[in-house]
């Protein structure tokens, strides 16, 4: 018996030592894996904490942190209302997202045209405001321009400022067609205005059509983090140069309607 336990010693030490070289095995793997381990969740906390404060440089990270998805071309609608300095503006557009920097219009819009020496009068006779020449004599004619243009709109400044205010520059241009309506019907070579003067015309009298071209040029921001909605101010220098001119007072041709517009501009692209 005694012999027998002398036997299985040598194999019980080496059972032991095999036991105590795992156990040391496992736990040198445990210190291991716990160090991995650490090490991801520390990559993953700074990569978070990158994310969130970095300036995006390129498209497909901005696309990634505010649209959840690689970045991809985008259209959408947007409308703008806005006053000048003579009158009004107002257009519809049709967006194209080209880049996070770069936006394509096509406009189709509308817009009214003054003499330079035209002036508003109020008359106690009709109870009404009539605009007048510098002679004296009603305004003639009325001209209401529609627009088509092609414009682009650069956005400045992405990784140097918060992207809740995105400013832009843009540029666009097109053909105009000019409506010419009958405002007051005055005899020529008329020395003063006669009492039956005839103040009956409107804007559906038309007296011709005309054509030419139009351009502007312009800066404003849209502001919010929903890159999916366009809701903005801009600033637009607009010109329309009709070159066979219109005659809007008597003896007064005028061929240049151009001023400052401010405009309020709403739309949306469409995911």
């Amino acid at each position: 018996m005694l012999m027998r336990n002398i036997t299985l010693l040598p194999i019980v030490r080496q059972l032991l030592a095999v036991k105590l070289s795992l156990k040391g095995f496992l736990r040198v793997q445990g210190v291991i894996l716990s160090i991995v381990l650490a090490l991801d969740i520390s990559s993953a906390m700074a990569k978070l904490n990158a994310d969130t404060a970095k300036v995006y440089d390129d498209a497909e990270d901005e696309e990634m942190a505010f649209y959840g998805g690689a970045f991809r071309p985008r259209s959408g609608i947007a409308g703008v209302i806005g006053l000048t300095t003579n009158s009004f503006v107002a257009s519809f557009n049709f967006v194209r997202q080209y880049t996070p920097d770069l936006i394509g219009i096509l406009s189709i819009g509308v817009t009214t045209g003054r003499d330079p020496a035209e002036i508003d009068r109020f008359d106690p006779w009709t109870g009404q405001n009539i605009t007048f020449g510098p002679d004296g004599f009603p305004k003639r004619f009325g001209l209401v321009m529609l627009t088509t243009s092609v414009g682009l709109q650069q956005r400045l400044f992405r990784r140097d400022i918060t992207s809740s205010f995105r400013p832009f520059l843009e540029i666009g241009a097109g053909p105009t067609l000019g409506y010419i309506h009958l405002v007051s019907r005055l005899p020529d070579g008329l020395a003063d205005i006669p009492l039956n003067y005839d103040f009956s015309g409107s804007i559906f009298n038309p007296q011709g059509l005309t054509f030419g071209v139009n351009g502007y040029v312009g800066a404003g921001a849209y502001f919010g983090n929903n890159f999916l909605m366009l809701q903005g101010l801009s600033v637009r220098y607009i010109a329309n140069y009709l070159p066979a001119g219109v005659e809007l007072l008597r003896g007064s041709r005028v061929s240049l309607f151009h001023g400052i517009s401010i405009n309020l501009i709403f739309g949306t692209l469409f995911q």
